[in-house]
């Protein structure tokens, strides 16, 4: 690297001053800076407002609010300071302190990499510093729970610029979907952004706003997951290890400015949207709601990540019990806990190279399982939520799959219906839901293909249907629909005839379908 940006060295004797940014993303990013000169023997002082609001998340660190131009003579008391970014402070301290840095003026705030990378870099190259972290040491109050709640999602749909953020009807519909996929939504913006927003509530969705920062990021504590913007609280949720989607404008600023702590996904405007003036025009147009959400699977997911690299040795792990099957048979379900959350993970096995010959001009079991898993809970059927599906390829070919899903703690629909259960009055909720079930697969034309209480958990009332690989959708109503359905329902019906008492209140629910039974 060319010239450095500390003429002296940092003397451990005296205290520094370190000049926050006045943006809550890059205060973040610059005590990575401060944690790792306090690591290194360095007394700091820190000053900037949003510092400020989380310094109890940062008791290690001795935190003041702002320096201002007026009062820039508190700071002669260093003699030494440094800026994270120029600013009029910077420049009126140029004009009498000596040893008065800004660190953005380093040529490694050019590279192409994560801001939290560079000021790691920095911390090495420029500073000198032997013991170099990429964390700034925040840490969580006492009484708060990480991920306390699974399912919720926090959305944060504005940022500083206007011009960043993403289309407010884009966003309703997105929280809409992931509510149907049984997600918790909820929307927090500024008490000032709070009245442009007020309507999002019309939706059914909570709309958050805190007067301080320390209650919003004990807010964000507690999520699952996070949405937003190019914005600071998609850092600040980041740095509490919430995993973070970020819609951004372009690449470049996605490659520094995206929250690099916990798992991120970016979702881009599509690479041929160009020059920058068109892009900086129409990227709301062209990121669409359906490309968010599919960044957002792939978030979802991100705990599997090192099982794509390899799945068969990843279940080889104590932690992955196999339940169902082995590698003779055509499928193989193992159940998995990892981070406290359970898992249900089935291998689709291809038996020899013929197979996977027909396969070709078809997709797996394991995306047709996802696919229209999705395609259920849009009709408000019951299913294990699906995280994942992964295909192992061959060029042209694929042999296993793999689908990943939530696992559902309840009961066998072939046990609670066993022939050996007694009549319980909790079955008439039970049969009517089941019901509900066959009206809602007959109205979009679907046919389940292996339609039998064994393929599905009962859980109190709620029935969770399984197996949804073989799921058929019908164009017309028709001779073929008609016999594919009626079959399925007879299938049903030759499963429970074992317990004569739930037989019969099928039988009377299914007569109302109009389907003919034999």
């Amino acid at each position: 690297m060319s010239k450095k940006l500390l003429q002296f060295g940092l003397n451990r004797e005296q205290p520094l001053a370190f000049i926050c940014s006045p943006r809550l993303g890059d205060t973040l990013i610059s005590l990575v800076t401060v944690n790792n000169l306090v690591r290194n023997g360095f007394v700091v002082d820190v000053y900037g407002d949003y510092a400020y609001q989380l310094k109890d998340w940062f008791s290690w660190a001795r935190i003041h609010a702002k320096i201002t131009v007026e009062n820039a003579a508190l700071l002669k008391q260093y003699s030494q300071v440094l800026h994270m970014y120029d600013s009029p402070l910077s420049d009126e301290l140029k004009k009498w302190h000596k040893n008065s840095v800004v660190l953005s003026d380093s040529l490694l705030y050019h590279l192409p990499q994560s801001m939290v990378d560079i000021q790691v870099q920095l911390c090495r190259e420029e500073l000198g510093l032997q013991d170099v972290v990429r964390e700034n040491n925040l840490k969580a109050l006492p009484g708060l729970i990480a991920s306390k709640n699974p399912k919720r999602v926090i959305i944060n749909p504005t940022s500083f610029l206007t011009r960043k953020n993403w289309p407010k009807n884009k966003f309703i519909k997105l929280a809409q979907i992931l509510t149907q996929r049984s997600f918790e939504v909820h929307f927090i913006v500024a008490p000032n952004e709070y009245q442009d927003w007020q309507d999002v509530e019309q939706y059914g969705f909570i709309v958050q706003q805190f007067n301080s920062l320390s209650a919003v990021a004990s807010y964000l504590c507690e999520a699952a997951f996070f949405i937003g913007n190019d914005s600071g609280l998609g850092h600040l949720a980041s740095n509490l290890g919430v995993p973070t989607l970020s819609i951004i404008l372009r690449k470049g600023v996605a490659r520094q400015w995206r929250p690099s702590w916990a798992p991120n996904v970016t979702v881009l405007s599509p690479s041929w949207l160009n020059p920058r003036p068109i892009k900086e025009k129409l990227w709301k147009i062209f990121i669409s709601v359906k490309r968010v959400l599919r960044g957002f699977e792939r978030l979802y997911a991100h705990e599997f990540e090192d099982f794509f690299i390899n799945p068969d040795n990843f279940l080889k792990r104590p932690e992955f019990i196999l339940i169902k099957g082995d590698k003779r048979d055509s499928t193989m379900v193992f159940v998995a806990t990892l981070k406290q959350q359970r898992f249900v993970i089935k291998r689709y096995n291809v038996k020899n190279f013929w197979v996977m010959v027909k396969n070709i001009f078809r997709r797996s079991h394991a995306f047709y399982a996802w696919n229209n898993s999705y395609k259920l809970i849009s009709l408000g059927i019951n299913v294990p939520q699906p995280i994942a599906y992964y295909e192992k390829r061959h060029g042209i070919f694929y042999s296993e799959s793999y689908f990943i899903a939530e696992y559902v703690a309840g009961v066998r629909g072939c046990d609670y219906f066993a022939p050996s259960m007694p009549f319980l009055p909790a079955w008439k909720a039970v049969v009517e839901n089941i019901t509900d079930i066959t009206r809602k697969l007959r109205q979009a034309r679907l046919v389940h293909r292996d339609f039998q209480y064994g393929n599905m958990l009962i859980v109190d009332s709620k029935v969770y249907l399984l197996d949804l690989e073989h799921l058929n959708h019908y164009l017309k109503y028709n001779f073929l629909f008609n016999r594919s359905f009626n079959r399925d329902i007879q299938h049903f019906l030759d499963f429970v005839r074992s317990n004569h008492v739930a037989y019969e209140l099928f039988k009377a629910q299914f007569i109302t379908l109009e389907s003919r039974i034999k």
